[in-house]
């Protein structure tokens, strides 16, 4: 029989914060060792699909964010949560691209009262 997941109100509210956060600036929590982060890296995820199940407002906010373990000082490891794109920030720099870059094109198809239509 499937595990029952775990219902949205056994999660600390700090836990939503931090998806929430994470969603816009990177967020690193240190923990004393890699089976700690491994453990809250695992809660996080399921406070997410609390979050879908539950319909929340916030679970969105989740979808752009994404969380790896990396290893700190001495035996500690730190679960780093950001932005889903930052890894790719400096690749789409050095390619000439930024999001103060030109206007959009405007790629209005529709023909309009002046063009004659085929």
């Amino acid at each position: 029989m499937p595990r029952k997941p775990p219902a949205l109100s056994s999660f600390a509210p700090e836990l939503k914060q931090a998806w929430i956060e994470a969603a816009t600036r990177q967020v690193v929590i240190t923990l004393p060792s890699r089976a700690a982060a491994t453990t809250l890296r695992a809660r996080l995820y399921a406070l997410r699909q609390a979050l879908l199940r539950a319909d929340d407002p916030f679970y969105p906010s989740t979808q752009f964010a994404v969380i790896r373990l990396e290893p700190a000082a001495g035996e500690k490891w730190s679960v780093v949560m950001q932005p889903a794109d930052t890894s790719f920030k400096k690749a789409l720099a050095e390619a000439g691209i930024s999001a103060d870059g030109p206007p959009p094109l405007d790629l209005d198809l529709e023909p309009t009262d002046d063009e004659p239509q085929s």
